[in-house]
């Protein structure tokens, strides 16, 4: 018996027909997702994005967070923080770099001593400032002149105790970063001081919990390392505005630069919220680990006490 071919043709049609037409209606879902066009957050910047810190393949001793609450007038559950990557080092292609702290404390009679030394113990710069509107983040720039004479024989009782601390905590490493003697320069044209290039300098902050006894200081320290500023580097500079010098920082590991660069955009600019959750981006970095501190205010500090 011979069977008869079925009319395959037709009943393929109509079934193409009738799923057009529940297709139509909403009744079928179609089989296939569309595939989403861009990966970017519709509340996220192609900009804020291409924020990503490129960490140099190397640190330096410190510790960038104190030690916690303190008697006297340093009380408080959170910490002092350096703004500093977890090498504890930073580079910088500035003559007079910036640097930045969160301070927990709050108090109208609260100063700290910054000191900064090269990598043989020599002091560079040493200044005492007020600590105004804490807590929040503060800055301490180094001036246009920041040599010191020769420190006075109070001023090597007031510092003495904090190179004896940095010293129990392998100071001596620091020396074997560097291979030149290390120093200042001084620019011939205006008669400006600026740190060496590739010289690795010692800089700490002490909050000054108790006047009578400096030992009570809560204190960060770190390196921070000036680097020469390369043909290429500043072909990519030129005719950049801040905001767009901001990724070439991050990507060349000038930490310095970036934070001090974003730092004054988000201070020039209140209103701009890009710029801060830019500043939020680069602080909860993997490498940078500071999310604890992502949210806290810039504040107007700080008034040097001489």
């Amino acid at each position: 018996m011979n069977n008869k071919q079925l009319p395959t043709k037709p009943i393929i049609l109509g079934l193409t027909l009738t799923s057009l037409i529940l297709g139509s209606l909403g009744i079928l879902k179609p089989l296939i997702t569309p595939k989403i066009a861009s990966a970017i957050s519709l509340n996220q910047s192609p900009f804020q994005l291409a924020l990503r810190f490129r960490l140099p393949p190397k640190g330096a001793p410190g510790r960038r967070r104190g030690a916690g609450t303190r008697q006297g007038y340093c009380s408080s559950d959170e910490r002092l923080i350096a703004l500093m990557p977890g090498t504890n080092l930073g580079l910088t292609v500035a003559e007079r770099p910036t640097f930045w702290f969160y301070v927990p404390y709050q108090g109208d009679k609260l100063e700290a001593e910054f000191l900064l030394e090269d990598n043989e113990g020599n002091e560079v710069y040493q200044e005492i400032v007020a600590l105004n509107n804490t807590p929040g983040i503060v800055k301490v720039s180094l001036p246009e002149n920041f040599r010191n004479p020769v420190a006075s024989e109070n001023h090597e009782k007031i510092s003495a105790f904090s190179r004896n601390r940095v010293s129990s905590e392998n100071h001596e490493k620091i020396s074997a970063f560097s291979l030149k003697k290390p120093g200042f320069s001084t620019d011939s044209t205006n008669s400006t001081d600026s740190l060496e290039v590739e010289q690795l300098y010692v800089w700490r902050l002490s909050v000054i919990c108790n006047p009578d006894n400096r030992f009570d200081d809560d204190y960060v320290w770190g390196g921070v390392e000036r680097v020469s500023m390369s043909f290429e580097l500043k072909n990519q500079l030129k005719d950049k505005t801040k905001r767009e010098r901001l990724k070439i920082y991050a990507e060349n590991g000038l930490w310095f630069d970036v934070l001090t660069t974003l730092a004054e955009l988000r201070e020039a600019n209140v209103e701009d919220q890009e710029l801060d959750e830019d500043w939020v981006e680069l602080l909860e970095q993997a490498l940078i680990d500071l999310e604890e501190i992502s949210d806290q205010p810039l504040v107007d500090c700080c008034t040097s006490e001489q």
